[in-house]
């Protein structure tokens, strides 16, 4: 099998920093009490977890008590909305977000899910009528500020005066996973009353979620033990991760304009060269209003799944979407949402640049991609 050389899966998942895992061989090294316990080793590792929660609640403007961490973006979610259920009915979603915000919300006993409009945005009309039909009866509202699948950044700011003015109780979870490394989170924050971010998605370690909450005190924890975070998440911390996270967050927010525009470069390129072959493709999504990370494309009459297996081999590493426990491939429920057909949507991949990544790389990714598709549409026809 060939070694992948070009990996076009970033949003899947960021290869983590050489200064992220300094950090994180560093603090696992030197501070590896127990950061719960009362000795002097525990306690020099319980100030290296305090002062990362200061970090990360000044990154985004939330209350230090408020910032909570936990073991994945998953669980994040979960325990905003598992953890977040108040009083009242209804639980509004749009159709395409992420599943860990689809399953947990599984338990409101109502729930209304929002139309995708064809270029991947929030339908703000369908919002509003739904808004108007519940009321006051909307417990939780929740939105990902960019999709994960196609790149395209939510209307979180008109969604939030529409929540806000036709459903004055309801709590609003903003899933930022994808938005990290590309959108200013203490703004996404302003128009939230609880957010998650995941430390993997902008090159820090996997194992590591943040909760943001305005109202920590309405939060009841879903994992019992010994009441960590501040009685929240139960769990001993996992010290270096939290400080090899706050490291990569730290170095992705000072980079950001550079970064912002290298991948933007990055997918011009890609794009362009695409364009210069001889194949058919269409560009799924909202392709002026999205993070230039990631776009998300349509081969007619290619399977996805034969594509992706064959670039692989190729040593161009992409996706179809979100990944899977099983790997299995499915219709995306996002791109089906937005009005694809079963066949387009299987059709459809998912590229998504990062910053380690080249124009080099993209030049080659494109040509090995078109070339891979017309053999395979080529096949399918004859």
């Amino acid at each position: 099998m060939t070694c992948v050389t070009i990996y076009l899966d970033n949003a899947a998942t960021t290869k983590i920093s050489d200064l992220s895992l300094y950090e994180y061989v560093r603090v696992q090294r030197d501070y590896f009490g127990n950061p719960n316990g009362v000795h002097q080793i525990s306690q020099a590792a319980k100030t290296i977890l305090e002062d990362k929660r200061e970090f990360f609640a000044k990154a985004v403007g939330a209350d230090v008590r408020g910032t909570i961490f936990t073991a994945s973006g998953t669980e994040a979610c979960n325990l905003a909305i598992k953890g977040g259920k108040g009083d009242l009915a209804v639980a509004i979603v749009s159709s395409v977000e992420h599943h860990c915000v689809l399953e947990p919300i599984k338990t409101y006993p109502t729930r209304r899910a929002v139309r995708s409009n064809s270029d991947g945005t929030l339908d703000l009309n369908d919002l509003e009528k739904v808004l108007k039909e519940t009321g006051d009866t909307v417990d939780l509202f929740a939105l990902m500020a960019v999709n994960n699948e196609t790149g395209v950044i939510q209307p979180f700011e008109e969604a939030y005066r529409l929540v806000r003015h036709h459903a004055k109780r309801a709590k609003i979870l903003v899933d930022a996973v994808q938005a990290a490394p590309w959108l200013d989170l203490e703004n996404l924050y302003s128009f939230a009353d609880m957010m998650v971010i995941s430390a993997h998605k902008f090159h820090g370690p996997k194992g590591l979620g943040v909760l943001f909450s305005r109202h920590p005190s309405d939060l009841v924890p879903i994992i019992s033990g010994g009441g960590q975070e501040y009685e929240k998440r139960s769990g001993t911390q996992d010290v270096a991760a939290i400080a090899a996270s706050a490291v990569a967050l730290e170095d992705m927010q000072s980079s950001r304009v550079q970064n912002l525009s290298k991948v933007k470069t990055l997918k011009t390129v890609f794009m362009d060269s695409l364009e210069q072959e001889d194949v058919e493709f269409v560009v799924n999504g909202n392709g002026e209003y999205s993070i230039d990370a990631i776009v998300n494309i349509c081969f007619p009459g290619v399977r996805n799944e034969e594509l992706i297996f064959l670039a692989d081999q190729e040593g161009v590493a992409i996706s179809a979407g979100a990944a899977c426990a099983s790997g299995a491939m499915q219709p995306s429920h996002v791109l089906l949402g937005m009005g694809l057909t079963k066949s387009q949507a299987t059709s459809s991949i998912r590229i998504s640049f990062g910053t380690d990544n080249t124009p080099e790389e993209c030049i080659e990714a494109a040509q090995c991609l078109s070339t891979i598709a017309s053999k395979l549409r080529t096949k399918r026809v004859e």
